[in-house]
């Protein structure tokens, strides 16, 4: 076989090939005009065509998220809070009832050394998805109700995705199984 056609067949060597792979990748674009906070109250009022007061400014860069950016920040924010429960010494019981007590030392080598952004990975899926409830507001209302729902009166969830309308979501997902 010639070299001509060994390099046609190797798709490293062709650019074309690669970007036209790129464009076929299916891709979800968020595009954020602006946050706002509102009571939970104000929340479970919003309805469609609601109007809400967004504090971004008009010359401020918008965000825009694409595909599971945002869930993996949420995540990744998750694991950072455990991880520093995780760092205290009377945290260490906790990790040890799951056998992942090796982690804690280090976990808390890296906070007194103020590497916080290295924390959520020491934490993995296993421990995050053990200690903390993720998915869709439907999914993490059933998982509640399904994990603690027998013996628990109240919760007080720590909600990472920062968008009204999943917290929202949430709320009524946790009424409806009231």
């Amino acid at each position: 076989m010639s070299s001509t056609k060994q390099k046609r067949n190797n798709p490293k060597k062709e650019p074309g090939l690669q970007i036209q792979k790129l464009m076929e990748m299916p891709v979800t674009a968020r595009l954020v005009l602006g946050e706002c906070k509102l009571e939970i109250e104000e929340i479970l009022k919003l309805g469609q065509g609601s109007m809400l007061v967004l504090d971004t400014k008009v010359k401020e860069n918008l965000k825009l998220y694409i595909n599971d950016e945002e869930i993996a920040k949420a995540r990744d924010a998750c694991k950072a809070q455990i991880g520093f429960y995780g760092s205290t010494p009377a945290y260490k019981v906790v990790l040890e009832q799951h056998g992942w007590e090796s982690i804690q030392p280090e976990l808390n080598s890296l906070t007194k050394k103020g590497l916080w952004q290295d924390i959520p990975n020491l934490i993995s899926d296993e421990i995050l998805e053990s200690i903390a409830v993720t998915g869709t507001p439907d999914e993490v209302s059933k998982i509640i109700f399904d994990r603690y729902g027998s013996f628990a009166s109240r919760i007080a969830p720590s909600i990472f995705s920062g968008d009204p309308e999943v917290t929202k979501a949430l709320i009524h997902a946790l009424n409806k199984k009231l």
